[in-house]
């Protein structure tokens, strides 16, 4: 039996794919970190993996993602796919490299739900151009504050905006215990671990946050 099928059978007996997405995620959790572990770039092929061996911060979040909406192995290399691509072509210019387009476009699929901040926040907008090989891309958002109190409890997925104009995020996680705890793969410790999310905060500067949720599928 695999790793991915331990898992899969650890929380099958959780309904809620965000509860589902929040166990996997602490089954994660002592992953090595490993920097560009999808590889690829422009006009290099596309690998199609799922990798439990080292991950960064995103595909951390993917797969823990992709676990909370799958009930098998095959279910859950598909879902991956389709989280991660905007078409079904694999490539890198339909991988989707900025998780305001990650979000917005598994927000279209129905897999997801982004949270949308009071009316009266500040409306961010960027240039992104941080990816090569990629179009520049203009998107405007609003963001929730950057504190705890901006944080409702249902909120499972999180992206720290970034002071750079041509990046959407700088980190991306997962959060649980009501949105108190964040788990995410850390370059700095050198693997997933789960602290405070108030420590993070403490710790890092940005413009604000952007919050998710999975959907439950009917």
């Amino acid at each position: 039996m695999t790793e991915a099928q331990i898992i899969l059978r650890k929380i099958a007996h959780l309904v809620d794919p965000d509860q589902r997405l929040q166990e996997a995620a602490m089954l994660l959790l002592g992953k090595p970190y490993g920097d560009r572990p999808l590889a690829g770039g422009p006009g290099l092929p596309e690998s199609p993996a799922i990798r439990l061996d080292c991950m960064d911060c995103m595909t951390y979040l993917e797969t823990a993602v992709g676990f909370g909406l799958s009930s098998g192995l095959e279910e859950l290399r598909r879902t991956i796919i389709r989280l991660r691509y905007s078409s079904p072509t694999l490539q890198w210019d339909t991988r989707l490299h900025y998780f305001f387009s990650w979000l917005r476009v598994n927000q279209d699929r129905g897999l997801m739900e982004i949270i949308t901040p009071a009316e009266d926040s500040t409306v961010t907008v960027k240039t992104l151009s941080f990816v090569p090989g990629i179009p520049t891309q203009e998107v405007s958002f609003r963001a929730h504050a950057w504190h705890m109190e901006a944080i409702p409890p249902h909120a499972t997925m999180i992206g720290f905006v970034s002071e750079r104009n041509d990046l959407d995020v700088f980190h991306v996680g997962i959060l649980c215990s009501g949105g108190t705890t964040l788990l995410h793969a850390s370059r700095r410790e050198g693997c997933v671990i789960k602290e405070p999310l108030q420590a993070f905060l403490d710790r890092e500067t940005g413009l604000g946050l952007l919050l998710a949720h999975l959907m439950t599928r009917g």
